[in-house]
């Protein structure tokens, strides 16, 4: 359909061939996964805008060198592939508990102090991927926990974040500027959200 035929050529030229499992995986976690979850910031794509997010991220796959039948052609082929890839592959070990937690606390540091920063961080990551996945991973648990899903909710959706402003505007600023920096080699970079996407006026 796109380059089968290129991506056997990039897998020729360039040696050892990657992994197709571990590409599957992160391709399912850039495409049908993240769809699947944006509703728990709020934001609910139709199935429409679901698959045309899944074809770009076909094309994406393709030009990464990864085989065209490897890649889901509907959202629900996409679901129950990536279903069975965690299945098969997703699994905790010390050392990816390690990498999770030193990944979340390089991330926080980039918004402010550790002590300050890592909890809400730890928190949203945890409503992300949920309890069992976190609990997994060795993840603490904070008061942050019951402040975030609601935080999120109102900062993608423009409507108060259960009654907590305060809480809210925090976790907001610390998302916020966790993803500038990242963006930005750590350095502090002017982030423009297209809120309307939303529905914000």
């Amino acid at each position: 359909m796109f380059c089968g035929r290129r991506g056997a050529g990039i897998r020729r030229s360039g040696g050892a061939p990657l992994s197709q499992l571990d590409m599957l995986a992160e391709w399912n976690l850039f495409s049908s996964y993240l769809a699947d979850h944006l509703y728990k910031l709020g934001v609910h794509p139709t199935e429409q805008e679901a698959a045309d997010y899944l074809y770009t991220w076909r094309v994406f796959g393709a030009l990464l060198g990864m085989p065209d039948d490897s890649m889901p052609e509907t959202v629900e082929a996409a679901r129950t592939r990536a279903g069975a890839v965690d299945t098969l592959y997703a699994r905790v070990t010390p050392k990816s508990a390690t990498y999770v937690k030193a990944t979340i606390e390089y991330f926080a540091s980039l918004a402010g102090p550790k002590d300050v920063t890592v909890p809400p961080a730890t928190a949203l990551v945890r409503y992300m991927i949920g309890d069992t996945d976190a609990d997994a991973f060795g993840l603490g648990r904070s008061p942050w926990d019951a402040v975030v899903p609601p935080a999120v909710k109102g900062f993608f959706t423009g409507t108060p974040a259960g009654g907590l402003p305060t809480p809210s505007a925090t976790m907001t600023r610390i998302a916020t500027d966790m993803v500038s920096r990242a963006m930005n080699d750590g350095r502090k970079a002017d982030l423009t959200m297209p809120l309307h996407l939303y529905r914000h006026q």
